[in-house]
């Protein structure tokens, strides 16, 4: 059994992230970027007019110009010159023609038969430059970027079509258990509902992980032949039960069987110690509790981190912060634990309902309190580190 700390730092030694792939732009929100993205263009690819209104060569000397041309956005003004005394009546985001400084907002300037007469108004005002906002072969997003709507957009607009990143694992989820039965069927005597499954794959749907899952019975051949098959397929295999040292928990000889590295198996902690984190190749074993509490808390605090390696981000862990306890609070034993909480102005409560069966607190928690090993007579005031559960 090994203390928390050392777990998270075997976990982010054999996560490395997944070989990158080239995906259309279109399908890339979510994804964290393997290479840097160059410029092709200059943005703007010309000078453009930031405002509806009239472009001129602009002197003091002159209030009243002919009104010569007129550009619309997308018109190619490359073969027009203003001469002193000339404009042009011009729109947003049009190509400035040669001579011009200046673009009189329209409601400084009043026309009247081919004429334009000037209010008020400025030299240089409201023309965007050539590759103001970046310019041709400059480094325009960079490795470890996340791809949001808005960078989406941005490099759509430099006319990116592909990118390289690094690609989400396919992952598999097992759950074992003979008492397990699937909503919508009858629940006989001894059985209980399934709800690791869902619980885990809405977990990983809000990262965009393809998912897929099975149902195992507590059968040594049928879980061996399983993960067998499994090894080959997915990039990540999260097993829900079977995992701990019961006469029906086949898990862990099935990983032995198929020649899966032990990495670490048991954590000094509550919920989950007995958590298990194995490797074959290129594939990444988790063995959670199939207590649905433990199961929650060892994805987000173990689970989450790997998957976040894998997909290339550099801080993978989930933010933590330093908070003060609301009221007085006992822990049991010496383990580590990890404990549903909800941080508010005030500080931070840890919510009842803590049983690692029991997920009625999860519908409250936004952070998951680590209370170390040494900690049992907890005063209101103490700090402690909360790690805080992403918001949905």
């Amino acid at each position: 059994m090994i203390p928390v700390k050392e777990a998270l730092e075997l976990i982010s030694k054999h996560s490395a992230s997944l070989t990158p792939e080239r995906i259309d732009l279109k399908s890339a929100l979510g994804f964290i970027l393997a290479e840097d993205v160059i410029s092709p263009i200059n943005m703007p690819p010309f000078d453009q007019s930031a405002m509806d209104g009239y472009a001129l060569n602009r002197t003091d000397a002159i209030e009243i110009y002919d009104l010569k041309y007129r550009i619309q956005a997308g018109d190619d003004a490359s073969g027009i010159h203003l001469n002193p005394g000339e404009c042009a009546r011009i729109y947003t985001g049009a190509m400035i023609p040669s001579g011009c400084n200046t673009v009189i907002q329209q409601e400084n300037a009043s026309e009247s038969e081919g004429k334009v007469t000037i209010v008020n108004g400025a030299d240089n005002l409201n023309i965007r430059p050539e590759g103001e906002q970046y310019k041709q072969n400059e480094i325009i997003a960079s490795v470890g970027q996340l791809l949001n709507p808005g960078g989406i957009g941005f490099l759509a607009s430099a006319g990116i079509q592909s990118v390289h990143v690094y690609p989400k694992p396919k992952t598999l989820i097992i759950a074992t258990g003979n008492e397990l039965v699937e909503a919508g069927n009858e629940l006989k005597k001894g059985q209980i509902y399934e709800s690791n499954t869902i619980m885990l794959q809405s977990a990983l749907s809000a990262l965009s992980i393809p998912t897929e899952s099975i149902k195992l019975a507590d059968e040594k051949e049928v879980v061996v032949k399983a993960f067998e098959s499994a090894l080959e397929q997915y990039d990540l295999i999260l097993v829900s039960g079977g995992i701990s040292v019961g006469d029906y928990d086949f898990v862990r000889e099935a990983m032995d069987v198929n020649e899966v590295e032990e990495i670490f198996y048991k954590v000094r902690q509550k919920p989950g110690k007995p958590l298990y984190f194995g490797k074959k190749k290129h594939t990444i074993v988790f063995g959670l509790p199939g207590n649905p509490s433990s199961a929650l808390t060892s994805f987000y605090i173990y689970v989450l981190p790997a998957i976040q390696s894998l997909t290339g981000r550099n801080s993978p862990f989930l933010q933590q912060k330093s908070v003060a306890l609301t009221h007085d609070f006992h822990k049991k034993g010496t383990l580590t634990n990890f404990v549903r909480a909800k941080i508010s102005e005030h500080g931070v409560t840890v919510l009842s309902h803590q049983s690692s069966a029991m997920l009625n607190a999860w519908s409250e928690a936004n952070a998951l309190l680590m209370i170390p090993d040494e900690s049992n007579e907890c005063k209101e005031g103490d700090l402690f580190t909360a790690f805080l559960l992403p918001a949905y």
